[in-house]
């Protein structure tokens, strides 16, 4: 039993004592509509960084019901050195009926400064037809729960 005991302080000091890589980024994309889930596997998202494309398929939610949170489809995951700042171009096509303002397909396209941040939300807003982006720096209430 000690053995044991001895090993499991081990692993998790060790486990503890793992740095992260802050040299990754992190970008999901969350499409929200009035009534939660409803989006799951009717939109598809196409995700450029700075104009090669990262992403193309089918939005995807996860949900933890034991936070009552909602978790995007993960689009990119990539080393961010050498880089102060993105371009990143979504574009969100509908595949069940009509996107924001009876559009079918809404492009978007902006700069992001990223050095100091380790990951992004962008969120697509159904009912205030626009969409948000959260980061840890501006908006950490967004990251609180983990």
């Amino acid at each position: 039993m000690r053995k044991y005991i001895i090993l499991l302080v081990c692993i998790l000091g060790m486990l503890g004592c793992t740095k992260k890589d802050e040299n990754n980024f992190f970008i999901e994309i969350t499409s929200f509509n009035k009534q939660g889930l409803e989006r799951d596997s009717k939109d598809y998202i196409r995700c450029w960084i700075n104009d090669s494309l990262i992403f193309n398929g089918l939005y995807k939610t996860y949900y933890d019901s034991a936070w009552d949170t909602y978790y995007g489809t993960e689009v990119a995951n990539f080393d961010k050195r050498g880089r102060d700042s993105i371009k990143i171009k979504i574009r969100l096509i509908t595949l069940d009926s009509l996107l924001f303002g009876n559009k079918k397909v809404v492009d978007t396209t902006f700069f992001y400064r990223m050095d100091s941040i380790p990951r992004i939300s962008i969120v697509a807003l159904r009912p205030f037809k626009h969409f948000d982006i959260y980061d840890p720096i501006s908006c950490p209430a967004a990251f609180e729960i983990e």
